[in-house]
């Protein structure tokens, strides 16, 4: 009986770990939208997110342009139906325009920590800090990624920028001065509910030759 016990509790624990496994599959992230028009369902919106396991079906003239992130491929299809995996992506039907390899962007997660009134964040990303080029441009992804209004750009308390985000985008002005290479920033993203929490994080500005290989996307995680 003992024995029959163990072993209950060893195949009950074997397809735990599978559903669990299963759960965090669907729950990562397979590709960012670029671009849409059209109708689709479900319906995406530009820089949004794709869940692992999701299929997007197109109606006919609708276009969707995606980043896969594990194959790093920019594509471009029109009235397809399109699978998305965690290492794969399968179309089916419609017209492919454009399937090319595309830097593979860099990801930066922001989790909160730190004092009241204005949580500070610690920048986390494998292998190096969060850096920009002397003219950041960045995507915001995760839960609060339509939490926020504006950016704010300081440097010793002297704020440089204060400008609105464009949706989930942020692009440094074409009519604003660069950032000094080499040098050390601040950024504030604000909220758009009042009183809701900021968020603060440093970040460094590569020499230009130091910038990030082939001007990849920044993709900034806000949980």
């Amino acid at each position: 009986m003992m024995r029959i016990e163990r072993l209950l509790v060893l195949v009950f624990a074997v397809f735990a770990s599978v559903f669990a496994w299963g759960v965090a599959q669907a729950q990562m992230p397979s590709a960012l939208v670029l671009e849409k028009s059209g109708a689709s369902a479900p319906e995406v919106q530009p820089y949004s997110e794709i869940p692992v396991g999701t299929t997007i079906s197109l109606s006919r003239g609708a276009k969707l342009v995606f980043l896969h992130y594990y194959t790093c491929q920019a594509v471009a299809v029109v009235g397809s139906t399109i699978r998305f995996g965690a290492e794969t992506y399968t179309i089916t039907g419609g017209k492919k325009e454009s399937e090319r390899r595309s830097p593979c962007p860099q990801k930066v997660a922001l989790k909160a920590g730190g004092e009241m009134g204005g949580i500070m964040v610690r920048s986390l990303q494998i292998g190096s800090s969060l850096k920009f080029s002397t003219r950041p441009a960045f995507v915001l992804v995760g839960k609060r990624a339509d939490e926020f209004a504006s950016v704010r750009v300081s440097k010793e308390d002297k704020v440089l920028l204060k400008v609105p985000l464009e949706g989930r985008r942020f692009r440094w002005p074409s009519d604003a001065a660069p950032l000094s290479a080499n040098t050390y920033y601040e950024m504030v993203l604000t909220p758009t509910l009042s009183g809701a929490p900021q968020v603060k994080t440093k970040f460094f500005v590569t020499a230009p030759a130091e910038a990030p290989a082939g001007k990849a996307m920044v993709l900034i995680r806000v949980e």
